[in-house]
């Protein structure tokens, strides 16, 4: 079994996707925002396989957090979700080589980006 990482601000996103990871045999851990991720990603025993988290979000943005969180866990993929286009997501660090799930969406591809997450080199 799988293990990610959910980082998502808004309770509601947060548990509907909690239940669709967890419906689909993923152990999960949520995190409410940035700081709250990394202190998972510095204490957490064992291996998490993949980072979900929201781009946009309060006092750290998830490609700031993605960049410390890997410094800690280097072999943990990481997928972004965001409700804004992409476009507007290169001013907060967007690169064309991460993996985007945008908001809102399906199961079918929530499950797809997962795996195309996984599957990706990931970024530095």
């Amino acid at each position: 079994m799988a293990t990610i990482l959910l980082v998502e601000d808004e309770e509601l996103v947060l548990e509907v996707v909690r239940n669709l990871l967890g419906l689909n045999r993923y152990q999960v851990i949520e995190a409410h925002d940035g700081y709250q991720a990394i202190a998972i990603c510095e204490g957490y025993p064992d291996t998490i396989d993949l980072m979900l988290t929201d781009v946009v979000m309060p006092q750290m943005n998830g490609i700031e957090l993605a960049k410390r969180a890997l410094a800690l866990r280097p072999k943990m993929k990481v997928l972004f979700m965001s409700g804004y286009i992409p476009e507007s997501l290169r001013q907060h660090g967007l690169t064309d080589e991460m993996v985007l799930l945008p908001k809102p969406f399906a199961l079918e591809d929530l499950l797809l980006k997962i795996a195309a997450a996984r599957e990706s080199p990931g970024f530095s």
